[in-house]
């Protein structure tokens, strides 16, 4: 059985509240369809000064619902890798800068 993600509200006025969204339901493999597509009507109304406080309090909870999202998802490979070539890099220039004669001040 799927899990229940966020359930959207049905009192927001000028909002069309989307279906449930559950994990089943996702988009790019990384956010449910209707939260997203919640969450984007929302900040739309945000960005044209139209948002009322029920709103605003929905939006905050989309967007607490997407933090926890991202927390429980594993971070990419690509920052390890990018990660690691880093640490050499840096291994390397470290190892060059003690190469370096020591310069004598006289």
């Amino acid at each position: 059985m799927p899990k229940q993600l966020l359930t959207p509200t049905n009192e927001l006025p000028g909002v069309q509240s989307p279906p449930s969204a559950t994990s089943d339901e996702v988009v790019a493999g990384r956010y449910p369809t209707a939260l997203l597509q919640e969450y984007h009507a929302l900040t739309d109304k945000k960005f044209k000064s139209t948002l009322t406080v029920a709103e605003a309090e929905r939006l905050q909870a989309i967007r607490n619902e997407i933090a926890e999202l991202d927390k429980q998802r594993p971070r990419p490979d690509t920052w390890d890798r990018q990660a690691e070539q880093l640490r050499q890099e840096l291994a390397q220039l470290r190892a060059e800068i003690e190469a370096l004669p020591d310069a004598d001040p006289t």
